[in-house]
């Protein structure tokens, strides 16, 4: 008895599954569940509204979010951006394709702000820029395809314009980006270990790497790639970070207050023999009126003024060299004394600084054939002295005129302007100095953006007085 009401339960769940079509074998009767509803991952405080751009036929399936902002010129551009991916996918899919294994693409978007004067816009209606990163997952079964890709680009949002590299970027750019992502990633614990492999050092270069895929975010550049290029594919699509001003002036699209347009008339300000207590008053100066300088700085005094050399650097100016103790080189007969004298400062200047380069003016500006081939850095002189040290126990106000008359009267584009920011008189001129200038329409701005503005590359142990 027992035996039998086994045989007909067994029986009975043979039956049910059958008619169910949940068991193997249930004929043509088959369940699938359905795709996953698209959802877009909003961001607090995004602007606009998601749509979705949605195309099922022939074996494909593709649904990718796009934002639509809320202003025509730039939701056209973004509209039209995301179509091109869709077509891009369609034919890279091609046939083959079926209802059971389709060709999938998925993707979605962030979005980011950035202005030209400020570091963090509020809103859209007072962006200069925005940035749209499309992430998209593509699924090929009969190519045995699946990848992971980033789309970025950038936005006017005056014209709705789409800014390409040639506009955001000059000539040298790869290169600078290369140094920039590499160093991100290498600094970052969790992805430093890939330094060494192959795809991080050919994804890393300016020659293969590609920085195209890039957004602006405030006073920040990040930098997007596909998953299993620069890190492992596990890793999915890594992004990079830094401070727009470390692009120099390879950035010509302007933002945040750096960046420097085609044609703009340009001045570099050094001042030498700092930091000193006078030091804090030039950089407030220069704050006030929106300019970067050079600091051509003596490393023992970097030493015990830290703080100032940090908040110069904050400010976007550049921190050089000026020796360890402002000795004359050309009279340090031993070799490795005079570059140790020379080089010493550059390691503290970078990690305060964060810079990976520095600047080197010789003390006196004097130098021989033994200082030039032996000093590893570019050898920085001016073409415009005011001559602020004669001054620097003179009566005022006269001797502050004489200073102001020595550089407004003479100097011009691409010129470098020799000053000392540890004379009083000398932060005195410089507030009369600085408006007149710009009044005429000059730009004050580092020596490294200048010359990198004008497409000049400066080389260790060669002599530069302006950036003509």
């Amino acid at each position: 008895m027992r035996k039998l009401t086994a045989s007909v339960l067994c029986l009975l769940i043979l039956v049910l599954a059958a008619l169910s079509g949940c068991g193997a074998g249930g004929g043509n009767t088959t369940t699938t569940a359905p795709p996953a509803e698209p959802v877009h991952q909003k961001q607090e405080g995004e602007p606009g509204m998601p749509q979705l751009l949605s195309d099922h036929k022939d074996g494909r399936r593709c649904d990718l979010f796009y934002p639509a902002v809320g202003i025509a010129w730039l939701d056209a551009g973004v509209e039209t951006l995301a179509q091109s991916m869709v077509s891009a996918f369609n034919k890279r899919a091609g046939i083959g394709n079926t209802a059971k294994d389709p060709a999938v693409m998925t993707g979605d978007y962030t979005l980011y702000l950035a202005c030209e004067t400020g570091p963090t816009p509020a809103a859209l209606d007072k962006s200069d820029y925005l940035s749209v990163v499309f992430e998209t997952e593509t699924v090929i079964p009969s190519q045995n395809l699946r990848l992971r890709e980033v789309r970025a680009a950038v936005f006017d949002t005056a014209t709705g314009e789409r800014l390409e590299n040639a506009d955001l970027f000059r000539a040298g750019y790869p290169k600078r980006a290369a140094q920039l992502v590499s160093a991100y990633f290498k600094a970052d614990k969790t992805t430093a270990k890939y330094a060494a492999t192959q795809d991080f050092k050919k994804y890393t270069s300016a020659a293969e790497g590609d920085f195209t895929n890039v957004a602006f975010s405030g006073d920040k550049i990040l930098f997007f790639f596909d998953a299993g290029t620069v890190l492992p594919a596990s890793a999915g699509c890594p992004r990079a970070e830094t401070p727009v001003k470390r692009l120099g002036g390879y950035l010509k699209a302007k933002i945040a207050s750096y960046g420097i347009a085609d044609g703009e008339k340009l001045i570099a300000l050094t001042f030498d023999d700092g930091p000193r207590k006078n030091t804090p008053a030039v950089l407030g100066l220069l704050k006030k009126y929106g300019a970067r300088a050079t600091f051509f700085t003596i490393g023992n005094l970097v030493e015990t003024h830290k703080e100032t050399v940090k908040t110069a650097a904050a400010q976007g100016c550049e921190i050089a060299n000026h020796s360890y103790s402002h000795r004359d080189l050309t009279k340090i007969k031993s070799i490795p004394a005079m570059k140790s004298e020379a080089e010493k400062p550059n390691k503290l200047i970078m990690q305060l600084t964060g810079q990976t380069r520095v600047l080197f003016r010789a003390p006196f500006a004097f130098y021989n054939n033994k200082v030039l081939e032996n000093v590893d850095m570019p050898f920085i002189f001016w073409n415009v002295d005011p001559k602020d040290w004669a001054y620097k126990s003179a009566a005022k106000p006269a001797s502050v005129q004489k200073i102001v008359n020595n550089v407004v009267n003479v100097a011009g584009d691409g010129d470098i302007v020799v000053m000392h920011d540890i004379y009083a008189n000398t932060s005195d001129a410089l507030a009369k100095i600085i408006p007149a200038m710009q009044k005429k329409g000059y730009r004050f701005v580092t020596v490294s953006e200048m010359f990198e503005a004008r497409g000049i590359e400066l080389e260790n142990g060669k002599k530069y007085y302006s950036a003509h």
